[in-house]
């Protein structure tokens, strides 16, 4: 399980008053955190609330890596907004999951990608069927 740099009554500070309308840079300069991250803190917490930033991040699968991936592919979300809705540390987590299944693709094959339900998560990927 991934252990937090940031303790959760922090990033609930923190999300709080960018919500209320202080300026991420300036929390960012203050408390020594990155405005992006009080950003995504922010949008975790206008989704789920402060105990999306309590609860423990999820321990993911690759089927659930897989079901992630499909649900902001069908939706056209951003991978902040995903990450954010199903709680995971980062965006970054979730663009690199897209690489490994990409790195997947390529390796394996896309028929048998196709086959097995992968290939619709791999964005920009022309493949004739």
């Amino acid at each position: 399980m991934y252990k937090s740099k940031y303790q959760p009554a922090f990033k609930v500070m923190l999300a709080r008053c960018a919500l209320n309308g202080d300026s991420s840079y300036s929390l960012a300069k203050e408390y020594n955190v990155s405005s992006g991250q009080i950003r995504y803190w922010a949008q975790i917490y206008s989704i789920h609330g402060p105990s999306g930033l309590i609860s423990p991040l999820i321990d993911a699968s690759a089927s659930i890596k897989l079901s992630i991936l499909n649900a902001m592919h069908e939706n056209a979300w951003s991978l902040g907004y995903t990450s954010a809705t199903f709680k995971l540390s980062s965006p970054g987590i979730l663009y690199r999951w897209q690489q490994d299944f990409v790195q997947v693709f390529y390796i394996v094959g896309n028929k048998t990608l196709m086959l097995m339900g992968y290939l619709d998560c791999i964005p920009n990927q022309k493949v004739e069927k």
